[in-house]
């Protein structure tokens, strides 16, 4: 369409940057804009290799990260405006400590006279911002979330558990055993579920003749007996693995093509949350106060003049900048995406960070932690590629192309003594080499 616009004297003149392209999905790809100068032989090509907006060493390191893509025009860009503070990198232990660490800072930066709208949380996907709007919410940070960030509480996984607790504590309405009736599959039919309160014994009786049917329905009378008096934590896991939830899950998934991870990814969550609480009844009531406070905060959000820390996605940041930036959850298979297997998705996921990072004018703060979901997790490959950081990540796992996956158990300058996975060994290595040279994968 535009070869015919511009048709016959070719008169076009496109502005771009190739090294942000982050719209695969809607069809945009850098190799667009690589073979302009093909389709169009003799155009002039003029370089905009000054960054007005951020601070040198966030340009510096910005240009180390994207400079491992190989699909790109290769480019010098210079910071207009002088080094600042060191950028930040930080490993907790876990996201709740991830959570806080980001509010803390963002209490300090206003008591120091930073206003909330300078400063960004900036996410890899929405699903990213759940374990964070609680804790916001928790220390009064106003917030503006640019994305839909969904509750936790309303996913239709968590309305089961929550249907199968309810049931067991004695709320047997019909609504809540449709539920759960064939979740496994468990052959109950619908139209056998009477109005009302439901009696499962009752029901069992009915079912006799059916041995199958019968033998199903006294086996989940039983767990909901036993689901009755654990906390919540254990009642969760007894869900999940002894009813045998987790199968259902995987059945579902294989049938509409969803990985089962993803959906074991919310039972994850689940788990976490319930592991705060003591009872149910805690527990309910502890979910009725977050809902609540999410919507009354969700509804500030319509103030246009809101002083508020923005938090959205990494695509939709494009274009903007702000005094402060937070990039949370920097681990493999998160920043990069589990998703990206190919070489086009990885650097495709690497454009995405490179946006995120050269959103900050002043201040940059990249965490990772340590576990997630009681699942260890490893700091993202793009942390060591931008160089960046005044604070180290302690032990970290680096892989190096020649020795392989070790870990860091010692610090000098930039020198690093890792334990190799493979043999036991110790090596010394020189960080900064390592990542300059782009030897750590």
């Amino acid at each position: 369409m535009i070869k015919l616009l511009a048709a016959p004297q070719n008169n076009i003149f496109v502005v771009g940057d190739d090294d942000q392209s982050i719209y695969a999905f809607r069809g945009a790809r850098p190799e667009i804009m690589l073979g302009f100068e093909k389709e169009y032989n003799g155009c002039e090509k003029i370089l905009l290799d000054i960054n007005f907006r951020s601070q040198e060493k966030i340009v510096e390191g910005a240009l180390k990260l994207i400079s491992h893509n190989k699909t790109r025009f290769d480019k010098k860009i210079l910071a207009n405006r002088p080094a600042g503070k060191d950028v930040v990198r930080e490993s907790l232990p876990n996201e709740k400590a991830q959570a806080e660490a980001i509010c803390e800072e963002i209490v300090r930066l206003r008591n120091e006279g930073r206003s909330y709208r300078k400063m960004s949380v900036i996410l890899r996907t929405n699903a990213c911002g759940r374990s964070l709007l609680p804790t916001l919410m928790r220390y009064n940070i106003p917030f503006v979330a640019r994305d839909f960030i969904p509750n936790l509480y309303d996913h239709w996984i968590a309305k089961d558990i929550f249907a199968y607790i309810r049931f067991a504590m004695g709320e047997r309405s019909r609504e809540n055993f449709l539920r759960i009736m064939n979740k496994p599959k468990r052959f109950i039919s619908r139209e056998s579920v009477p109005k009302g309160e439901v009696d499962i014994k009752a029901l069992a009786r009915e079912g006799e003749d059916k041995r199958w049917l019968y033998k199903n329905l006294s086996d989940l009378e039983g767990h909901l007996e036993r689901l009755k008096g654990m906390p919540p934590l254990a009642g969760v896991k007894y869900i999940r693995n002894a009813v045998n939830y987790a199968s259902y899950l995987k059945d579902y998934g294989e049938y509409r093509r969803i990985k089962t991870d993803e959906l074991y990814e919310v039972l994850d969550e689940l788990e976490q949350d319930a592991a705060n609480y003591l009872s149910y009844e805690e527990w309910f009531a502890g979910v009725e106060y977050q809902s609540k406070e999410l919507k009354k905060q969700l509804e500030k959000q319509k103030d246009r003049g809101l002083d508020a820390v923005i938090v959205q996605t990494m695509h939709s940041s494009k274009g903007l900048e702000y005094d402060v930036v937070f990039i949370p959850d920097a681990m493999e298979g998160i920043c990069p995406h589990s998703k990206a297997v190919l070489l086009s998705d990885l650097e495709e996921e690497r454009r995405m960070f490179y946006v995120a990072v050269t959103r900050a004018k002043e201040e940059l703060y990249i965490y990772s932690a340590k576990t997630k979901y009681n699942k260890n997790m490893e700091v993202s490959r793009f942390v060591g590629e931008t160089g960046l950081g005044g604070a180290s990540f302690g032990n970290d796992t680096v892989c190096h192309k020649v020795f392989g996956r070790g870990k860091i158990i010692k610090r000098e300058g930039t020198r690093i003594t890792v334990v190799l996975e493979r043999t036991g060994k110790e090596v010394v290595l020189d960080e900064k080499i390592c990542i300059n040279k782009g030897l750590f994968v």
